[in-house]
Formats: C-alpha cells, structure tokens, sequence
C-alpha cells in the first residue's frame, strides 16, 4: 500500500503541493475492502502530516451532489487548519442551511428537492473558487465551506456569495 502513497508523499516533501487528499482502496486485518481518505500536509516545522481516516463504505463524496461528506470533513478541515497555521492566515468556516427543503420536497417532490440542492452547490461552486477551499455536504440540507483568508477577506466571499445567488435566480 505504501506505493500508493509514495509519489504523493515525495510532491509534498518537494515544496510542489501545500496538502494532497485522495480517496484509496484499503484492506482491513479481516480482510474486508474499505475505502480510506488519505491526507498528506505541510506542517509548519517542515514536517509532514499524514493522517488516515475510515470511510468505510465509500461515502466520503456525496452521490448526489459529487461533494465530499462530513466523513472527509474533519480530516480536510485539520489539514486547513495546519496550512492556517503555516502560512499565518485565519480560517473562515461558512454553515450553509437550505430553508425549506422538506416543504419542498413534500410539496413538489424529491426531484425538485434535489434540483434545489444541487443550485445551492453551483452557488457554492462559484463562491469558493480556490482549489483548497473546501465545501462538504455536512447533512440532508446542510453544507460547511472552509477556506483560508484572502486579501477580500469573509466579506469577499460573503459578496460572491450573493452574486452567484443573484446570477441563479437571473
């Protein structure tokens, strides 16, 4: 397994990647196939952090939507924090509840209730635009987008927020 890693390892050690999350394929001791997420990261004393978490039955990206689940969430968001700490930057987590989905799905249905929900992610798809910023479904209706400060601040992104939102509703 550790050939897996290797490569991925070596990038970081390099300088060439801040954090690497990937998805792989374990065994356990019973000899049962689980998915694991893997984590490598900086650290600020030019160690490296590794972490392993259990996603045992592959949920760990959301089917509907393709966005990581609160199962990835934690060991991405302990990677976020590290890199805060490295390059001395705050970090903004975002709670996003959709009002009113059961209403919608009780009154027009589960399609329309889905439809609604992936607009939400396209809205936060435009909104955290940078690759490490992280935007998990945390629950049926629920989502946490995490990102390092910018030079625009939570204010930056709170205005691209409500552009998307504007440009969905257009």
């Amino acid at each position: 397994a550790f050939e897996k890693i290797q490569e991925p390892l070596l990038q970081v050690e390099a300088g060439n990647f801040k954090a690497l999350q990937s998805e792989l394929p374990c065994r356990r001791n019973d000899g049962k196939d689980i998915y694991c997420i893997l984590s490598l990261a900086a650290g600020s004393d030019d160690s490296i952090v590794i972490s392993v978490q259990n996603a045992e039955d592959g949920s760990a990206t959301d089917t509907l939507t393709g966005l990581r689940t609160r199962k990835a969430f934690f060991v991405l968001a302990e990677h976020e924090r590290v890199m805060a700490e490295r390059l001395k930057k705050k970090v903004f987590v975002f709670f996003i509840d959709v009002d009113d989905l059961k209403a919608t799905n009780d009154l027009m249905g589960h399609i329309a209730g889905d439809e609604l929900l992936l607009a939400v992610v396209d809205i936060l798809k435009k909104s955290f635009l940078r690759e490490s910023d992280i935007v998990v479904r945390f629950g049926g209706d629920e989502f946490v987008a995490l990102t390092l400060s910018d030079s625009q601040g939570k204010n930056g992104i709170l205005q691209r927020i409500r552009r998307a939102e504007r440009q969905k509703s257009q």
